[in-house]
């Protein structure tokens, strides 16, 4: 389990690490640091952290990344630079390289942003060896990639619009294979060098076939992949059979991508046959580079989802494993306050100093009754 954090978010790496260490099965995790003075307090609490590489472009407002028309850079590496488009790119491309080191090493990883909440791990359904993987999730174990999604539809849960949506790399499993690697590479590029993004924004448009991989410049939303994304299975009387891109998928005129016209038919199929059975497809996306999928939405949830319309509380709703404080209102570049404040609302901020509830004014709850007269005339104004 992996996260990344700087100075300006050290008590949100604190809850992360607070809740993590809940749960044992989490474990190992480890922090990679932007900046030596949360290193520091990592390593006072004794808490896994490493130096992540590169970070130091994310203090040199002069590097934007070298293409024309970069966005320049206003808030220094010590403050809450997601509200700087700029230094967030390039925290992303920091992130992507991170990545790309210890896949290399071997390792999978599983990257959850410092802003999540985790409740039960997710080795049932992202695979782990020694943990039997749950029927509906037995394809995503060879998924190179499974990512959380933005969506908050939840008729889209099982089906293959899930996939065109917006995906949230708050929550991301990478399997260390050479499809992921090579992925990582090219992430890293694109975050660095985006004029109208960040590292979301260019994870999204690579798996979705945006750009020819390795060539500079984007095609467009118009010139990526068709949907539906081709399954990398398809059910044929029960019987999965594997798809192979280079045969099942085709290159039209304008660049475009998708299925050849006897694959669709079997691929709509399929996505029928399971969301009957409670299955998960996985799909060849990244012009058919490698296999991904989204991570269950009622298990995975957005902030939306989670603090708004609450639908872990809903009748028979499944259990979430983690929520991530997706965007909301009331943050600055001095600090995360809306997310925070939503932690606090549900009992779920766990960095609250001492005196916080009995310093300064603020309001509570009595049992006395209430002191105005009966019949006191009230004034309503419109």
């Amino acid at each position: 389990m992996l996260t990344f954090g700087s100075k300006a978010v050290t008590d949100f790496i604190l809850n992360w690490v607070y809740n993590v260490e809940k749960i044992p099965s989490l474990k190992p995790y480890i922090v990679a640091v932007m900046d030596e003075e949360l290193l520091r307090v990592c390593r006072e609490k004794g808490i896994p952290a490493f130096h992540a590489q590169n970070s130091n472009i994310i203090g040199d407002k002069e590097n934007l990344g070298g293409a024309v028309g970069q966005e320049k850079q206003v808030v220094s590496a010590d403050k809450y630079y997601r509200q700087d488009g700029a230094a967030f790119k390039k925290m992303g491309a920091v992130k992507a390289r991170v990545l790309q080191d210890l896949l290399e090493a071997g390792y999978n990883v599983f990257v959850s942003d410092a802003d999540t909440v985790w409740f039960s791990d997710p080795w049932d359904i992202v695979g782990k060896e020694g943990v039997p993987s749950r029927s509906d999730s037995k394809l995503l174990r060879e998924a190179d990639i499974l990512v959380s999604t933005d969506c908050i539809d939840y008729s889209e849960d099982l089906g293959p619009g899930l996939a065109a949506h917006e995906h949230n790399t708050g929550i991301l499993w990478l399997r260390s294979t050479p499809s992921t690697i090579a992925f990582t590479k090219e992430w890293q590029v694109r975050a660095l060098a985006t004029t109208d993004g960040h590292d979301q924004t260019e994870f999204n448009r690579i798996l979705k076939g945006w750009y020819e991989p390795g060539v500079e410049g984007r095609l467009s939303r118009d010139s990526g992949l068709d949907f539906p994304y081709m399954p990398a299975y398809v059910n044929e009387q029960d019987i999965l059979v594997p798809t192979d891109p280079q045969r099942d998928l085709t290159v039209h005129g304008d660049k475009r991508m998708g299925m050849r016209p006897q694959m669709l038919e079997k691929a709509w199929n399929t996505f029928n046959r399971h969301k009957q059975q409670n299955i998960r497809d996985i799909y060849w996306m990244w012009r058919g580079r490698l296999k991904a999928a989204i991570l269950p939405m009622a298990e995975f949830l957005n902030g939306h989802m989670y603090f708004t319309r609450r639908v872990q509380e809903y009748p028979g709703a499944a259990q979430p494993k983690v929520v991530h404080l997706t965007y909301q209102f009331g943050d600055t570049a001095d600090y995360v306050y809306g997310k925070r404040q939503r932690l606090r609302e549900l009992g779920m901020w766990e960095m609250e100093e001492a005196d916080y509830f009995s310093k300064d004014d603020y309001i509570y709850i009595t049992d006395v009754g209430s002191l105005c007269p009966a019949s006191m005339p009230f004034l309503i104004t419109l």
